[in-house]
């Protein structure tokens, strides 16, 4: 089943959203880059994630050239809304898998998600090897894989034929997503985060595998 195809590499999917306030300068959430349901992702909680270094000079170079931007923040605040809201549908659809169940998705969500043709320990392995020269931090890569295998257990539990399907199932839930602007703002219909200015940019594949989610970085750091 292909629900849709991501691009971004080090990047990812992304998904959902729901009712949405925004978290603003002036507001007494300052230091908090996104919240979901009552759940909160602080800025403190992005830095495992990224690297403090940014995008390599050659990814910010082939960025520019393509008219585009990276931003490695805005996707790890992207996947980290994700997981929240596909594990709280899941729960409401027949529970979340194990980690077992999880890991038996892994392919199939890869080939979905990330549009890519690598298969267990080879993609983990690229994906972690690649991650650097994104401006993402070593804990990235396992956490976009999570997500993704989270993805495609709702897809198959809520039986979605296309994006649509999936974006119903949790925004059926009414779970509130509050975002940072200097993130972006959720995308319902396509369930995607735009970035600061405009939507994430997808404008990268590596050796078969598009750069999941839909970002990358330019303004490197964010």
């Amino acid at each position: 089943m292909r629900v849709r195809k991501l691009t971004a590499v080090v990047g990812m999917t992304a998904v959902t959203a729901l009712a949405m306030g925004g978290l603003t300068a002036c507001d007494s959430k300052v230091g908090q880059a996104a919240i979901v349901g009552g759940h909160r992702i602080s800025e403190s909680d992005l830095s495992k994630y990224v690297s403090p270094a940014g995008a390599a000079p050659s990814v910010l170079a082939a960025a520019a050239k393509a008219g585009q931007s990276v931003y490695p923040k805005t996707e790890v605040v992207q996947i980290l809304i994700q997981q929240q809201l596909f594990e709280r549908t899941l729960a409401k659809n027949g529970g979340v898998p194990t980690k077992g169940e999880l890991a038996a998705l892994h392919d199939q969500a890869a080939a979905t998600f990330l549009g890519t043709q690598l298969t267990g320990a080879a993609l983990d392995s690229y994906l972690k090897s690649a991650q650097g020269s994104y401006g993402y931090g070593s804990s990235y890569a396992q956490a976009l894989l999570h997500t993704i295998e989270l993805e495609a257990a709702l897809a198959v539990k809520v039986k979605a034929q296309s994006l649509a399907d999936l974006a119903a199932a949790v925004n059926k839930l009414n779970i509130t997503v509050e975002v940072n602007p200097r993130y972006g703002k959720w995308d319902p219909k396509n369930l995607t985060l735009g970035g600061p200015t405009s939507n994430i940019p997808d404008f990268l594949k590596l050796d078969g595998v598009s750069t999941p989610a839909s970002t990358a970085s330019a303004a490197a750091s964010n």
